[in-house]
């Protein structure tokens, strides 16, 4: 007991260094932080797909903006609109049958061809729609109609929903129009007037049965009022809404995302010019007023926002958390959510947080060459792929502040992992023994003496690493001393000896890449020494799972042994044989042949290397 509590005592400062940033239970409520709440509703501190029983008005549960979309073909908040050209139509929405249209579908003109637009902002499975005239008015009902639906996934080339015919009725003989049919999947819903005769409508009513298929969430920009922070992981807290009785396995699932930004405009507008094709960019307000055909493209900011960070694939009820791994320090943060919902079943978020604490320096940068390269031509690393290589990681900090913490380490990752080799500081460099080299799964993390604004100095780590893929990303962070989340290191010029001002460095070619490598021999006696042999495999440039096989073989081409035989992604693989046959005995002395065999859809690879067997 008493060291249980000694441990808490030290770990308890070094977690007050870090803060959340938290939506949910005990943080701040859904609603609040939502840019777009597309399909959900809250349920107290907590947030789900909306849920839709037998008999129960969707229109009255949604909060309902008037006036179409700017853009169709992205989800949103649900929306009604006509095409008088005046408002209004909300009121058919509003649950209330003592509001109606009113005298302004009641003119002498004909008002044959008058349409009304419902936007759910999502697709939900719907089957029954029912509209009316309000009390006492059953003469002012429409007397034709057509009802159109779109599923929110097909659209014009001018991204404008396709809509098919769901229902026509020629002449209609009664105020309370209730149209049943089998469940279907709609986010767009219309209704066209035929007849030419004024009305007067109350309520358009929408109904279905089961949790909404899609649903999605996204925040408003935060702003750190703390000033630009670092990011560590994102956690949820979720539990699984089950109304199949457990008969049925979870088929729902939600993906969380986060990414960070420098300023407020993660997106940049477009105008197109219709005539020279040339594009300026605007604002967006600016880009909202102009007419469809001068609408450019809309592009994410790269400059100044993250890409959204990987999936967090959630699927059962628990908690997950994810590292974000996202450029720092940022001062703006968003979250989004994409719910794929089973009707029976769906995702609810209790919790969401992400982690982040002040910066250790004011900046960082970071530059990859190779050891023998240092200053390529081209100005990018370029190596063949599977071949162990030595690179060297220049990083050059910042202080924006004297006070500002500092860092006593830096970590390295990549895929596959890199191998420290030796540390350097100063100017010129000079080698320095660290205070420890802590190898991880994904790279390694190396300790020296807590820098600071004081005693800042240029840093080289030489490392070892072999490229499987045709672009592989070297990520780097400054590791501090009292327990701060770890700070990015952004690509730049970090030193005049390297000339890539790039954290990448590129295999030289885009071809799948084999090899087999293996110790020369082997001499199973028992005495320790060299009693089983050595295999390794490179599989480089492959994107997916491929078929391999591994054994070793006699000189007439005969299998010995099987090593492996199945499936494997791109990657180091280690093997080992024993000097043993299939049938459990040492095979003779002798010369043998290791082969690796790679099946893809397109080719096939076969590597062979000559090892011996001895007593």
């Amino acid at each position: 007991m008493l060291g249980a509590a000694v441990v808490g005592l030290l770990f308890l400062p070094v977690q007050a260094q870090v803060a959340q940033w938290r939506i949910g239970q005990g943080g701040l409520a859904w609603e609040s932080q939502a840019q777009l709440q597309a399909g959900l509703v809250p349920a107290g501190t907590s947030i789900h797909p909306l849920e839709l029983a037998a008999g129960q008005n969707l229109s009255s549960r949604l909060k309902w903006q008037e006036g179409q979309p700017a853009d169709f073909t992205v989800e949103g908040n649900p929306r009604v609109w006509d095409n008088s050209g005046t408002s209004g139509s909300i009121i058919l929405v509003d649950g209330r049958d003592t509001t109606a249209t009113g005298g302004r579908f009641l003119k002498s003109i004909s008002q044959a061809g008058r349409a009304f637009f419902f936007d759910l902002g999502v697709a939900f499975p719907v089957n029954r729609i029912r509209f009316y005239p309000p009390p006492g008015h059953e003469d002012l009902a429409i007397k034709a109609f057509e009802v159109f639906s779109g599923d929110g996934e097909s659209y014009t080339d001018i991204g404008r929903p396709v809509y098919q015919s769901l229902r026509r009725i020629d002449i209609s003989d009664t105020a309370l129009v209730d149209l049943r049919f089998p469940s279907k999947k709609m986010r767009f819903i219309q209704l066209r007037t035929l007849a030419r005769d004024g009305f007067d409508l109350a309520e358009f009513e929408i109904f279905g049965e089961g949790f909404v298929p899609q649903a999605s969430y996204l925040s408003k920009l935060h702003r750190f009022d703390e000033g630009p922070v670092n990011l560590g992981r994102v956690q949820v807290v979720v539990t699984v809404l089950d109304r199949s009785g457990g008969t049925r396995q979870a088929l729902s699932s939600a993906n969380v995302q986060v990414r960070s930004g420098a300023d407020e405009t993660p997106l940049t507008y477009f105008r197109r010019d219709p005539e020279s094709g040339t594009e300026t960019e605007v604002t967006e307000s600016e880009y909202r007023s102009l007419i469809v055909y001068e609408q450019g493209p809309v592009r994410e900011d790269g400059a100044n926002w993250s890409p959204w960070s990987p999936p967090l694939l959630i699927d059962a009820t628990g908690v997950y958390a994810a590292p974000l791994n996202l450029p720092g320090p940022r001062q703006y943060l968003q979250v989004r959510v994409a719910f794929a919902e089973e009707a029976s079943q769906a995702v609810q978020l209790d919790q969401l947080s992400v982690e982040y604490s002040a910066p250790l320096v004011g900046r960082v940068v970071g530059e990859v060459a190779l050891a023998s390269d240092p200053a390529p031509a081209r100005g990018q690393a370029v190596v063949p792929a599977g071949l162990d290589t030595t690179f060297v990681c220049d990083i050059r900090a910042e202080f924006a502040q004297d006070t500002q913490e500092g860092f006593r380490g830096i970590r390295l990752t990549s895929f596959p992992p890199p191998v420290f080799n030796r540390l350097e500081m100063g100017e010129p460099l000079v080698e320095v023994i660290p205070d420890s080299a802590v190898a991880r799964e994904d790279g390694f993390t190396v300790y020296f003496p807590h820098m600071a604004h004081r005693n800042n100095q240029p840093l080289r780590l030489t490392f070892d690493t072999s490229l499987l893929e045709y672009t592989t990303q070297i990520d780097a962070w400054l590791v501090g001393a009292a327990g701060g989340l770890p700070h990015p290191v952004e690509p730049g010029d970090a030193s005049s000896d390297l000339r890539t001002s790039s954290l990448q460095v590129l295999a030289s070619s885009d071809a799948p890449t084999v090899e087999l490598f293996a110790d020369p021999f082997l001499t199973p006696n028992g005495d320790g020494l060299h009693d089983a042999l050595g295999l390794s495999s490179v599989l480089a440039q492959f994107s997916g799972q491929v078929v391999v096989s591994v054994g070793i073989y006699d000189l007439s081409g005969h299998r010995v042994r099987s090593l492996f035989s199945g499936t494997q992604t791109a990657g180091r693989h280690q093997y080992l044989w024993d000097g043993r046959g299939e049938n459990g005995r040492v095979v003779p002395p002798g010369n043998y042949l290791g082969r690796l065999e790679v099946e893809t859809d397109a080719r096939s690879f076969t590597r062979t290397r000559l090892v011996g067997v001895a007593y």
